[in-house]
């Protein structure tokens, strides 16, 4: 618990996805989104104009980063906070994530796909 304050609620957006988006991708960024919120339960921030109290949005798509990489460098995604509370400046209520579509698949079958979305939530949220 991050302290008194606001129930966490976690909401997700596939937002500029192609249209075969892989249902094996949508699943667990969904099963992410509802890790994060058993794990963090409150938020000590007031809300705002722009978001209710507790919320977090995050935006998540899949376009092309650095293609399907190589051995010397490979950015399967990346993700952050776009959006921070006025009372409560080191927690987000908006952010984005975006993942490779080129490495998507790959990461999937190596069985790497829930722990790559739960890592970049993480940075969303403010972790790391």
């Amino acid at each position: 618990m991050l302290g008194s304050g606001q129930l966490f609620t976690l909401s997700l957006v596939h937002a500029q996805h192609p249209p075969s988006l892989p249902f094996y991708y949508s699943t667990q960024t969904l099963h992410r989104a509802s890790r994060w919120s058993e794990v963090v339960t409150h938020v000590p921030c007031g809300g705002s104009a722009l978001s209710p109290p507790g919320r977090l949005l995050i935006s998540s798509t899949l376009e092309e980063i650095d293609g399907a990489g190589n051995d010397e460098r490979n950015v399967l995604g990346f993700a952050g906070p776009t959006s921070i509370w006025s009372d409560c400046r080191t927690v987000s209520f908006t952010g984005a994530m975006t993942f490779d579509i080129f490495d998507i698949d790959v990461v999937e079958e190596e069985g790497n796909l829930e722990g790559l979305i739960l890592h970049e939530m993480g940075h969303v949220i403010g972790v790391g």
